[in-house]
């Protein structure tokens, strides 16, 4: 600025204010310290003055764009040239990280890092924020159970609602997510859009309860069970069956797997099946040794005996401990012809004085009479289908023999007899006698005793203490007029029940003398012959017919009311 020259005691004129870059013209002061302004309306000059010019610096604008976030409060929003060094403070936005300024709206380049303002700086300055989603951790509680494959492990502010999948746990039913191990409260089912924070859930689980249904195959009713899953069934009362004996409760309708009702337990609806046992108790009989020589001459006058033996090596088996009774017999023939398509000669007989085919009375369990060798069979292939067993029985070309009748004589005289099928049979006549003259295991019964007799049969005493037979026309009162009930007398050593006396037994052989070379291993008798074989004589005879060596025939077709049959099974 150019000097003025004043007279003494005039005012100075107020000159154009001068500039300076990047200030602002404040006023002229009286002194260097710039602390009194010089007022040109009212302040004269007295003396030689100097006026000195005061500055502010000039104020730039700082502003930000912080997209949704909040900004630091000690982020300044202006700043002047001698502003000393700026670093701005970052930003906070609910659910992100800040990721840095930027000069750029499109966050091009890299983040403002350190001194972002520099002292001496000019200009306005304008900064955008950067974000990035806070990333939130998802757990899932599942008790044993399996997660939905697709259920997210992660999510952020930002992700789309989630809708919770739903997991499975064998044997049980999903009942929803819970915020909490008490699993209380309402369920949760999504995480909205906007949600933060991690989150952990927990599935609450019903145990899926099942029907047991028993079915009793012919039985009381036994009522269904519900169970829950991976549990035990509560043994129900056993059923009953007229003529029966419950065996147990199996898992498929062929019985052949048994339901062990302390450990298997419940995955499914389940069905099981009544076992039965038709009321034949058998017990185990088993030859480790072959039995010598077993049919001898004891020279009894007028009974069929013969002076060949062999020596026979036998299979276990299982042998009725009971003749069939009549009982027995009556439910099986019905439940053959009503519903297994079978067919029968003759309709049996309870005991020897009862009517034929009649209903079972109170001489039930006395033996069935007046049924064939060929009702017999056919009877022992009905019991081996109804207990879900293979018939032993079958044609030469593998039919099931199911017609006793008499135009049918053809095919079940010329049955195939299988010894290792698992079904009911006759016994062979080896097994019979190895039955009947068992007494240890190392002795035998001799050939001209009654089976489990302690003497031979000229002993009365002995002979009656096993044996049902008539012995009235010896003298002794009162006289036997018919059968008796199975089981009244003594068993023998295999705890086998009248395997003399009572009734003959029909064995599954022809009559016959037997050729070849011993030892024979499960014999079944002559390939042929004039009649099948039965033994161990009946009421009706004295103790002479009542031997174990004692061997009789009958044609196929043969019945009277002193022949009946007994079974055995290789079960």
């Amino acid at each position: 600025m150019s000097n003025v020259v004043v007279n003494h005691g005039e005012k100075v004129a107020e000159s154009t204010s001068p500039t300076k870059t990047n200030y602002g013209f404040v006023g002229w002061y009286k002194e260097e310290a710039l602390t009194t302004a010089w007022n040109f309306t009212s302040d004269t000059v007295t003396s030689n003055t100097t006026l000195f010019a005061k500055w502010n610096a000039g104020a730039f604008t700082i502003s930000y764009e912080l997209n949704s976030g909040v900004n630091a409060s000690t982020n300044p929003i202006n700043y002047t040239v001698e502003t000393a060094d700026i670093t701005l403070a970052e930003a906070s936005r609910v659910g992100y990280s800040f990721a840095g300024w930027f000069v750029a709206s499109d966050f091009s380049g890299t983040t403002v890092a350190g001194v972002v303002i520099a002292k001496g700086s000019t200009g306005d300055k304008k900064f955008w924020a950067k974000w990035t989603p806070i990333t939130y951790n998802i757990s899932y509680t599942l008790n044993t159970g399996n997660n939905y494959y697709g259920s997210p492990a992660t999510y952020t502010i930002e992700t789309a609602t989630i809708t919770l999948g739903t997991p499975t746990r064998t044997g049980y039913t999903f009942d929803g997510w819970y915020d909490n191990a008490g699993l209380t409260g309402t369920a949760v089912t999504t995480i909205s859009l906007g949600s933060m924070g991690a989150k952990e859930f927990w599935a609450k689980w019903t145990i899926k309860t099942y029907t047991v249904t028993f079915n009793s195959n012919g039985g009381s009713a036994v009522t269904s069970a519900t169970v829950s899953y991976g549990s035990t069934v509560t043994k129900p009362a056993d059923p009953a069956k007229s003529g029966f004996e419950f065996i147990g409760w199996y898992k498929q309708s062929r019985l052949t797997t048994q339901w062990n009702l302390t450990s298997d337990t419940v995955t499914a609806a389940t069905t099981v099946y009544a076992k039965w046992q038709s009321s034949v108790t058998v017990t185990s009989i088993k030859t480790t040794t072959s039995l010598t020589n077993t049919i001898n001459s004891v020279g009894v006058t007028g009974v069929s005996t013969t002076l060949q033996g062999r020596t026979v090596n036998l299979s276990s088996f299982y042998m009725g401990k009971y003749e069939i009774t009549y009982a027995q017999w009556y439910e099986v023939k019905t439940w053959a012809t009503s519903e297994g398509g079978y067919t029968f000669q003759n309709a049996g007989r309870e005991g020897s004085a009862g009517i034929d085919g009649a209903a079972p009375t109170t001489a039930k369990n006395e033996p069935v009479t007046m049924i064939s060798w060929r009702d017999a069979i056919v009877w022992c292939n009905a019991l081996s289908v109804k207990e879900s067993f293979t018939p032993c029985y079958k044609t030469s070309s593998g039919g099931v023999i199911k017609d006793s009748r008499d135009v049918n004589a053809a095919v079940v005289d010329a049955a195939v007899l299988n010894l290792s099928t698992i079904g009911y049979r006759l016994p062979t006549e080896a097994e019979w006698e190895y039955a009947a003259r068992y007494k240890d295991g190392t002795n035998w019964t001799p050939t001209d005793y009654l089976s489990g007799a302690t003497a031979n049969y000229t002993d009365k005493a002995a002979s009656l203490a096993v044996g049902v037979f008539d012995y009235y026309s010896d003298g002794a009162t009162p006289g036997v007029t018919k059968t008796a009930n199975v089981g009244t007398k003594t068993s023998n050593g295999l705890g086998l029940f009248d395997m003399s006396g009572n009734v003959w037994e029909w064995c599954s052989d022809w009559y016959g003398f037997i050729t070849g070379i011993d030892p024979v291993t499960d014999t079944t008798g002559a390939a042929t012959g004039s009649g099948r074989v039965f033994r161990g004589g009946s009421w009706y005879n004295l103790t002479d017919y009542c031997l174990v060596c004692v061997r009789i025939k009958g044609t196929p077709d043969s019945r009277n009311g002193s022949i009946g049959f007994r079974i055995v099974t290789k079960q």
